[in-house]
């Protein structure tokens, strides 16, 4: 039965938090301030689990949203953008609070210089529906579900018209042999497209010279049960951040907002400060995309990555900016501490997947004891925990926060910290 719910607050990762009876209730939309009308869907011992039908009373800080499909993966379209920041900046004293149990450092939030068209890769799943296909994105709630996206807002106008471009030059068995999408577009607007396959024999070439002649294609693959086969051009393109020019693959790691990142690397240019005779490790290396920067600034780089597309990628790098102080190692991070290198390190950067450093690798971090840590981290409440398990020997001295994802409950943060 549904019922009327005043939003307290909105809680990371997104939930809108009201109390009813004493009881905590989360709902998918509601901004704090606005009654809206929910639909419990699960009740739970401690919280009810619901969904948002209506809205009662909007907040003068709501705004409409421009894409339909918003609740997905951007579900603060409907707010103003300062209201977007002051929640994320709560959300991230908040969750320090409660973990490190202390009040948190004043936390510079830079905001995003570009609010729409900013992410650089996006993956659509192919909807089969009698043969008139859609792309669509997964619904997180109900992973099974596939909801149809018509226009991305989070990305370019390039490469919206590219996506519904490849599904109309596809035929019917074309269509029926593709699983997946994945565009990346670069500084340049050059397109890379990988399509993933369900059947193997699905032949796509006849469309790439006709994408070729409408837009800037640096390249087309398919993959088919991990296996990747060019079908145009080349499975890779140039991104360029500073003075380093950036080979990504098809499956490469790099950050999804361009602008935002070279901000970053600002950030922490200032803090480091590096006099050029230091050792530096770049944990998790990707394809350079810390190491290489700092590599000008630094006596040495120790790079260590354990995806082999991303290892080649990053010897490509290296070779191509004729960086000679970079030593590579295809090593897990939990590897790599197992070698028992005993040279000391100066600063150690991490910019770990969202599940963060875990247990091990933070023990030995500690026994390693370089002296300075850059941490950088897409997934504020594995940071903090992760932070809180370093602070016994090191101080956390400069936290920021850039705003890589805006509209949606993410910020990309990064901490400094230094031994006692």
């Amino acid at each position: 039965m549904a019922y009327p719910l005043t939003i307290e607050k909105i809680v990371y990762p997104g939930r809108s938090l009201g109390r009813r009876e004493g009881k905590v209730v989360f709902t998918d939309e509601g901004a704090p301030g606005e009654t809206v009308l929910i639909e419990p869907l699960k009740d739970k011992k401690t919280y009810i689990e619901a969904r948002t039908l209506e809205i009662l009373t909007p907040s003068p800080r709501r705004i409409p949203p421009r894409c339909t499909h918003y609740k997905i993966c951007a579900p603060y379209q409907y707010l103003d953008y300062p209201f977007q920041l002051e929640i994320k900046k709560a959300q991230l004293s908040d969750t320090y609070i409660r973990t490190l149990k202390t009040a948190p450092l004043d936390i510079p939030l830079t905001p995003a210089v570009s609010l729409w068209g900013y992410r650089n890769k996006v993956n659509f799943s192919l909807i089969p529906d009698n043969g008139t296909s859609q792309w669509g994105y997964h619904d997180p709630h109900r992973p099974e579900h596939l909801l149809p996206v018509t226009d991305c807002h989070l990305i370019s106008p390039t490469m919206n018209r590219c996506k519904d471009r490849i599904l109309a030059l596809l035929d019917k068995e074309q269509k029926e042999g593709i699983e997946e999408i994945t565009l990346r577009e670069n500084a340049k607007s050059q397109l890379l497209i990988l399509l993933s396959m369900k059947k193997p024999s699905v032949d796509i070439r006849s469309i790439a010279p006709l994408i070729a002649k409408e837009f800037s294609l640096s390249g087309i693959s398919c993959e088919y049960k991990g296996r990747i086969s060019v079908v145009y051009g080349q499975d890779y393109f140039d991104e360029q951040c500073g003075n380093v020019i950036y080979r990504v693959g098809v499956h490469s790691f790099f950050q999804i907002n361009r602008d935002a990142l070279t901000s970053m690397f600002d950030t922490i240019s200032g803090w480091l400060a590096l006099s050029g005779k230091e050792t530096l490790v770049d944990l998790y290396s990707g394809i350079g995309t810390f190491g290489l920067f700092f590599a000008q600034k630094a006596s040495r780089i120790i790079a260590v990555e354990p995806e082999l597309s991303n290892v080649f990628c990053l010897e490509e790098n290296i070779r191509r900016n004729r960086i000679d102080n970079v030593s590579v190692f295809h090593y897990t991070s939990e590897q790599w501490f197992s070698l028992g290198d005993t040279a000391a390190i100066d600063t150690l950067i991490v910019d770990p997947p969202r599940r963060g450093l875990g247990p091990y690798v933070c023990e030995h971090i500690l026994k390693k004891r370089p002296k300075r840590i850059v941490y950088v981290s897409c997934d504020m409440s594995t940071f903090i925990r992760d932070i809180k398990s370093l602070i016994g020997s090191y101080g956390l001295k400069r936290l920021a926060a850039f705003d890589f994802f805006p509209h949606t409950p993410h910020l990309e943060l990064c901490g400094l910290l230094e031994l006692k």
